[in-house]
């Protein structure tokens, strides 16, 4: 799996849940590995990650929800917030509607692969209303073939292929129906999500994406640029317009990673140093002190101090 990430230019070994990556780069690693080793990926990944994948404040917000179909309309409203590639919408049908799922940027490679998982994403919304073994009575699929998985996942419910869209059936009569529960037990009181993707301050963006990527090398502002889309200059100019710059970014990032591994474990500077990619010690010590005014043993000590007062 790290050389499937490292191919694709993906960050390996995230100790953090919450990690901003290129979904294009997501999604073509998907499409290798579904014409090398799996051609359902998808939907693997899909039934793994059904009810851990979306973000607690979004979670709690669909929860909070007095029927089904607001909590449907906030979970569209919130989609991208944790996928700026997915649409979310509704087609109504006669007696019921079906919600469907697309790629925003629909050329990309492993669209499919990215497709089949939001939709059980979209039954494990769902379930938080209907109960935890409901299934949907007509799922839409837009491969020709139905995956012998699929059948298996969910047996009782009419697969359709060939569809434009993948989607979800839902009777109209479900529409008024309460939380069955909260969500997969989150608390309803977690921290609000931040405003929509494009509103997010974007020295934070920035930081995300370099955070992300440091532990495996030094993240290159080009690499960064051309995840956040746009050129490097392009970059550098929007970062001077909030006064910042792209090397002070950069070792913000690194100061704090740092100083949370001197607080809370016991590497010592030249671990820390080479984890950062700094070129040696010195060079992590000068940096380190020039953002804190001490050296890094000297705040190592200083945190430990005050943890036993």
């Amino acid at each position: 799996m790290d050389r499937a990430f490292q191919a694709a230019g993906l960050p390996t070994l995230c100790e953090e849940v919450d990690v901003a990556v290129a979904a294009p780069r997501v999604l073509a690693m998907f499409d290798d590995m579904m014409r090398r080793e799996t051609p359902d990926l998808g939907w693997h990944v899909g039934r793994w990650a059904r009810d851990q994948s979306l973000n607690a404040g979004l979670l709690a917000r669909i929860a909070a929800s007095p029927t089904l179909h607001s909590g449907l309309l906030e979970f569209a409203r919130l989609a991208r917030l944790e996928n700026s590639d997915v649409q979310l919408g509704f087609a109504p049908q006669g007696d019921r509607i079906l919600f469907w799922v697309k790629g925003a940027l629909e050329t990309l490679r492993g669209r499919d692969a990215g497709e089949s998982y939001s939709v059980q994403i979209m039954i494990s919304v769902l379930q938080d209303f209907m109960g935890p073994n409901w299934e949907p009575s007509e799922i839409g699929i837009q491969p020709s073939t139905v995956p012998r998985i699929v059948e298996h996942m969910y047996p009782d419910t009419r697969i359709v292929p060939g569809c434009s869209k993948y989607y979800v059936a839902i009777d109209n009569a479900l529409l008024s129906r309460p939380p069955h529960q909260g969500p997969k037990g989150k608390p309803a009181d977690e921290p609000d999500l931040p405003g929509a993707l494009d509103e997010l301050n974007f020295v934070e963006t920035v930081q995300h994406l370099v955070r992300a990527n440091i532990r495996d090398r030094y993240p290159s502002i080009g690499a960064v640029a051309e995840m956040v889309g746009v050129s490097p200059r392009t970059l550098q100019r929007r970062l001077a317009q909030l006064d910042a710059n792209y090397s002070d970014v950069v070792d913000r990032v690194r100061f704090n990673i740092a100083a949370t591994m001197l607080t809370k474990t016991d590497a010592n500077v030249t671990e820390i140093a080479n984890i950062m990619n700094y070129s040696d010690s010195s060079h992590f010590a000068r940096s380190f002190r020039r953002l804190c005014g001490v050296s890094p043993l000297a705040y190592r000590g200083q945190a430990r101090q005050l943890s036993t007062e």
